[in-house]
């Protein structure tokens, strides 16, 4: 369940009014108060700490995603933005649909490396939700209610980093901290001189996101890759 953070912000300034109202009335010295503050700034420093996952423990494994059936969209402009703008497709009760659904999941395919884009605005995505076969039939409504293209896409080996995320903010965490631990995984596995998948992607769902590589089977998302990419690891023998 996601913590929305006006939910720990408002009780830290409720907290900071009870001592500023304790101080008045009950004439506390002006170290008391000022200890009282510094205490409460701390501890909300630890909670947004906490919540947004800065130092919870990453696990990068080894696995198999799919087979799913995969309704998405191709987008571009700045990954943050284009998720947004892929969420805003649905109604909040459909969102929340598939959100809840266990055989649903968010996944997101990001195509361009925005750190060595001259415009991050041209960055592409494929943005979608991957549906395994104990998906619903109420989310499979939903989502064919907005008319997306879909395709299958088989089972596949993967190397993936995740981690836990309690509040929206933490998905800028996750895209800054796992993709970095999956290249640092694939290396040392030497698996960066085989042919990999082009983009690294997204997917997770009820508090989970994770990011990672198909190592194994990965033509597996041959018909998503935009006109004109080419794909990163392939030789040139190829």
């Amino acid at each position: 369940m996601m913590i929305p953070l006006k939910q720990v912000l408002i009780p830290f300034l409720v907290l900071l009014g009870t001592v500023a109202f304790l101080y008045h009335r009950f004439y506390l010295s002006f170290a008391g108060f000022l200890s009282a503050v510094v205490a409460s700034i701390v501890l909300f420093a630890v909670i947004i700490i906490y919540l947004l996952g800065l130092f919870d423990r990453i696990s990068v494994v080894k696995t198999q995603r799919g087979p799913y059936t995969y309704y998405y969209r191709q987008m571009q402009g700045p990954y943050h933005l284009i998720v947004q703008d892929f969420m805003r497709l649905f109604t909040p009760e459909q969102n929340s649909l598939l959100a809840e659904d266990p055989g649903v999941e968010y996944m997101g395919l990001y195509w361009d490396d925005p750190r060595t884009l001259k415009l991050p605005g041209t960055c592409r995505g494929t943005i979608g939700f991957a549906f395994s076969s104990q998906a619903s039939p109420e989310s499979v409504s939903a989502v064919k209610m907005v008319k997306l293209p879909k395709i299958v896409l088989p089972r596949w080996g993967a190397v993936e980093a995740s981690m836990r995320v309690r509040t929206n903010l933490a998905y800028a965490v996750a895209a800054m901290r796992l993709p970095s631990r999956v290249f640092e995984h694939v290396k040392d596995l030497l698996l960066h001189e085989k042919r990999l998948a082009s983009p690294v992607y997204e997917i997770g769902a009820r508090g989970i996101t994770a990011y990672g590589f198909a190592v194994e089977g990965a033509d597996a998302i041959d018909g998503l890759v935009p006109s004109g990419h080419q794909r990163r690891g392939k030789n040139k023998a190829d």
